[in-house]
């Protein structure tokens, strides 16, 4: 018998840590969304203050990763088709994906913050991230007025907060050069 109220107590005691754990992990992901918050905020604010920093369009098709709020949509697919080795060959999984893109799409231009929390019970942490990520974009978008987002065609990748405040501290220094 007190061998059971033993494991018994081992398992109260692990399932109180647990919800420790889901607690101290479920502020972290807040604390991250409010970095992603902050920092892709800043990007923004930078463009509308500064449009000429923002790189050029280049062309119709390479700059459709540029749009605030967009996520690729093989994201959607590998979400919906998890460890498939040939990717798009299940014809149910494309129309689940293109089902689940279509919802999302809606919900990332509402200014309601979405609950992610099902997404990433449901799909992973991937398109979760990719998700919060876009609805962001999309709030700070429509914020500032801001159209693409700032590209990096060499890498083939959007700029970093990094990048783009060197691309600020040349203008300074030309404003600089000039008065």
């Amino acid at each position: 018998m007190d061998d059971v109220r033993e494991l018994q107590k081992k398992i109260s005691d692990y399932e109180r840590k647990m919800l420790h754990y889901k607690t101290k992990i479920f502020r972290l992901e807040n604390d991250i969304f409010d970095k992603d918050q902050e920092i892709i905020g800043a990007k923004f604010t930078l463009l509308q203050a500064l449009p000429e920093i923002n790189t050029p369009e280049n062309n119709t098709l390479a700059d459709i990763e540029r749009i605030p709020g967009r996520i690729d949509p093989m994201i959607y697919y590998k979400a919906c088709n998890p460890g498939e080795e040939e990717p798009l060959t299940n014809e149910r999984g494309m129309l689940e994906s293109g089902k689940l893109s279509s919802e999302w799409a809606l919900k990332i231009t509402r200014t309601k913050r979405p609950n992610f929390s099902e997404l990433k019970d449901k799909y992973g942490e991937e398109l979760y991230n990719a998700v919060k990520i876009a609805w962001i974009e999309a709030q700070e978008s429509r914020r500032t007025g801001v159209k693409l987002k700032p590209w990096n065609y060499e890498a083939g990748r959007e700029q970093t907060l990094a990048e783009l405040l060197v691309l600020v501290q040349a203008q300074i220094q030309i404003l600089k050069n000039h008065h």
